[in-house]
């Protein structure tokens, strides 16, 4: 019985050190310390983590995910920034923003440096990424999953391709409003994963 008891007691042991050295270590880092990322977006991650300075951008990052509490955290301190340089910061649900100063003075060059600023203090490259993966999990092309989305929604013909919306794109020629509610949508949302995109 107690040798039974003993083996036990030294298996708990043994996944306790494994488990917890795996916790301690965190992401595996290469040659230059920043962290390995391995996913859909890992490309996007890698970028975004070479062109911030930022410590707090990059314990986000550092994960290869983005959390929505995380997102909203900097969003809220931008919003800060912002309104201690005189803006103040209104946030769309597909991660766009509007700004309007306090003294309704057209000062645009003003607030262009102050928004470059304010972002990289903040939201950084974060932000944008986080709206990015949140509509394209897998990092499929886009130009396929916006064709296929306005198809759905009979804005075009069922045989409009990925490549008809990249020229389409392109030459800005659409068959279709620009301005279509439903165009929106596909271009912010095209999987439907967003509850709060537009509809």
């Amino acid at each position: 019985m107690r040798k039974a008891l003993a083996l036990a007691v030294a298996s708990i042991g043994l996944l306790c050190f494994s488990g917890c050295s795996a916790e301690q270590t965190g992401p595996a880092r290469t040659a230059d310390g920043s962290p390995t990322f391995r996913g859909p977006w890992s490309a996007a991650f890698a970028e975004a983590w070479s062109n911030s300075n930022n410590q707090l951008q990059r314990r986000i990052l550092s994960d290869e995910e983005i959390s929505e509490r995380e997102n909203q955290e900097l969003q809220d301190r931008f919003v800060s920034c912002m309104a201690r340089l005189g803006a103040a910061v209104t946030w769309d649900t597909d991660g766009g923003f509007h700004i309007a100063s306090h003294d309704d003075a057209d000062r645009s060059s003003e607030t262009t440096e102050s928004v470059t600023r304010c972002e990289s203090e903040t939201t950084g490259p974060i932000s944008p990424l986080f709206y990015q993966v949140r509509s394209n999990p897998d990092n499929r092309d886009i130009y396929e999953l916006i064709a296929s989305c306005l198809v759905s929604k009979k804005l075009v013909e069922s045989t409009y391709s990925a490549r008809d919306y990249q020229s389409d794109f392109e030459s800005d020629t659409f068959p279709f409003s620009p301005t279509d509610e439903a165009f929106k949508k596909c271009n912010v949302d095209p999987l439907g994963l967003n509850p709060q995109a537009p509809r």
